[in-house]
């Protein structure tokens, strides 16, 4: 099931947004993998996804700690179980 991007996905931070929708991106290639998909294929969608994932959640995380964001804990265990 293709997922797409609601206004209300927004968290109003340009950067974290576009990070956001790029995620959505990378969830959506993993919805088009089918039969005919190789496995080096397969095996890119995933990498770029988790890879990408990491460096955003480290970006965001530093994010919230500069602004002093007082969730930044509970966000940060979000991610760990994530």
């Amino acid at each position: 099931m293709i997922m797409k991007w609601v206004p209300e996905y927004n968290t109003g931070i340009d950067v974290i947004d576009d990070q956001h929708r790029r995620i959505l991106d990378y969830i959506n290639e993993i919805d088009a993998i089918d039969v005919n998909t190789g496995r080096e294929r397969v095996k890119q969608i995933l990498e770029n996804i988790i890879d990408y994932t990491q460096s955003h959640f480290t970006f965001e995380e530093s994010l919230q700690e500069e602004a002093g964001y007082k969730y930044r804990v509970p966000h940060k265990r979000v991610h760990e179980i994530s």
